[in-house]
């Protein structure tokens, strides 16, 4: 079956900004009668993200429908970055996704989506084991074997993409909330203050495990695990300046002020390098949008159990557990609360106040320095040893930046224990 070709449709959507998008044309479409294979050959006008899209019409072709989420099983030139370029093709189990639906250009048509890098889909996944190679997708559903396969936890890193730029929302906790901690201190709550962040970010959908540090990171400054452990399980004895600072053989460990990269020579500064990513840790207020998901309530699962959704003090054994058991945010992302807390990039200090909705604080990255001689840095999330009431959004801890241990300031009940993990994420333009 063969019919006209189909002008494709290009995502690109940016707020605040606007441009011109990589502009693919197709060239041909066929589905063959046997095996019912799609297949979509294309051009492209300048570099650009594919992927695989499908729209569908009630009526003829008159109008259609975005139904993307269809298209599970896309091979060839497609989820991915390609060159600029004639003669790609992408193919589309269309009959194992979308059994009894003929993809006739009538009913049913597929679209090849281009991207930017500044716009890209919602899920990257990267090889750790060849950094080079990276995947696109515009759904977690997409990802060959399931997001939770242990390859995800081990020799890969899946990325979930933020939608934050220029949203305005309320961070730390509301006066009413149970286990809030006042106090406008470095591990007060309040007060609960309005925050702009600037621009999107992927954020990984697992703290990094044992298995992604070792691939991760060469600098032997960072331990990954107390007890040598598995692969699959988090990092739990890292400290902040194993991620962003660098000590030289011989020599003393140099840092980043307040709001600044990662140092030359830093692990987080020569993954930079070998992947073009801008990978850092997440600001205090980047962890707390993403673990918020859109809520403004304690946590974004408040109708199921905390156990449901993190490992701690009632229900962790007294142990740190396999990433990804539990059930995600709904954004997608796995054990934001308990396992192990989470290194910010913040120094520690007070909330600033910003009442006013109209005038909110844009991109807070907490104080340039140090402001207790101490070098805290923020913890968030909690961990296996954590009381239940700190299983919420807005729960700060902190930490001296050179501890891998844990300390009561950062988790209540891990004083002396190896409770430290990190969760990378990609700065976007």
């Amino acid at each position: 079956m063969k019919y006209a070709s189909i002008a494709s449709l290009c995502a690109f959507a940016l707020s605040g900004a606007s441009f011109a998008a990589p502009i693919a044309t197709v060239t041909s479409t066929t589905q063959s009668a046997t095996t019912r294979m799609v297949s979509v050959t294309f051009d492209l006008s300048e570099s650009a993200i594919v992927t695989l899209g499908v729209q569908v019409s009630a009526n003829g072709g008159s109008s259609w429908t975005d139904m993307d989420d269809i298209v599970l099983h896309a091979v060839g030139d497609v989820n991915r970055k390609l060159a600029a370029g004639s003669g790609y093709t992408a193919l589309w189990n269309a009959d194992r996704d979308w059994p009894g639906h003929p993809a006739d250009g009538e009913s049913i048509r597929p679209v090849v989506r281009c991207w930017t890098e500044s716009n890209p889909p919602d899920y990257l996944v990267m090889s750790l084991l060849d950094k080079s190679r990276r995947w696109y997708f515009t759904d977690s559903s997409q990802i060959p074997g399931g997001v939770t396969n242990r390859l995800y936890k081990t020799d890969y890193l899946v990325m979930r993409r933020i939608h934050a730029k220029n949203i305005v929302w309320p961070m730390a906790s509301p006066g009413e909330e149970e286990g809030r901690i006042g106090g406008n201190s470095p591990g007060g709550e309040r007060p609960q203050h309005y925050v702009q962040l600037t621009n999107d970010y992927y954020m990984a959908v697992f703290p990094g495990t044992v298995g992604q540090s070792r691939l991760l990171f060469t600098d032997s400054n960072l331990r990954v695990s107390s007890n040598n452990g598995t692969s699959w399980f988090p990092t739990d004895a890292c400290h902040h300046l194993s991620l962003r600072g660098y000590r030289p053989v011989g020599g003393s460990w140099t840092w980043a002020a307040g709001g600044q990269p990662p140092p030359a020579g830093s692990n987080l500064d020569t993954l930079r390098t070998a992947t073009g990513f801008r990978f850092d840790l997440p600001t205090e207020a980047q962890w707390e949008y993403a673990a918020r998901a859109g809520t403004g309530t304690a946590r974004p699962d408040m109708d199921i159990p905390a156990s449901d959704v993190a490992w701690f003090a009632e229900n962790s054994g007294g142990a740190t557990h396999e990433v990804g058991l539990l059930k995600a945010n709904p954004w997608g992302l796995y054990d934001m609360f308990g396992n192990v807390t989470e290194w910010c990039r913040d120094y520690a200090a007070g909330y600033p106040s910003s009442e006013d909705i109209a005038s909110p604080v844009v991109f807070p990255t907490g104080a340039a320095a140090a402001t207790d001689g101490n070098n805290y840095r923020v913890k968030r999330g909690g961990s296996f040893r954590s009381p239940a009431r700190w299983v919420r959004s807005s729960k700060r801890g902190y930490d001296n930046q050179s501890y891998s241990q844990g300390t009561n300031s950062a988790d209540e009940g891990s004083g002396g224990a190896y409770t430290s993990g990190y969760r990378l994420i990609i700065e976007l333009d």
